[in-house]
């Protein structure tokens, strides 16, 4: 699942915008704090040090990629939370099928990265 989280971070916060780019060093310095399974998804929530720059906007959500999944015949998606200026939380989740416990990805697709 960590591999999965990085490679969908890493296209979310794609772009030359500069709050990407703080964004992008929020990702570089946090740590992986709780990995929630839902059954139909997971919740990746992170810590980000006090110190690190902050984005404007605090708080919104978006960012999107369509994510396939062997096994998951509906499909997968996956959306980022930003609150207080830096990455919050990672939620990833099928259309209607349940989450693997060790998901196969076989492409992720369509991907919209984060846009401030």
């Amino acid at each position: 699942m960590k591999s999965l989280i990085v490679q969908l971070m890493d296209l979310l916060l794609a772009g030359d915008a500069p709050p990407a780019a703080v964004l992008r060093e929020q990702f570089a310095r946090a740590r992986l704090a709780e990995l929630r399974l839902t059954g139909t998804g997971f919740f990746a929530d992170f810590e980000v040090p006090s110190e690190i720059s902050r984005v404007d906007p605090l708080s919104w959500v978006g960012g999107r990629a369509e994510i396939d999944i062997e096994g998951v015949e509906h499909g997968a998606g996956c959306v980022l939370f930003v609150g207080d200026g830096v990455i919050q939380t990672l939620e990833g989740y099928t259309y209607d099928d349940v989450w693997p416990m060790h998901p196969r990805v076989s492409a992720i697709r369509n991907v919209v990265p984060l846009v401030v």
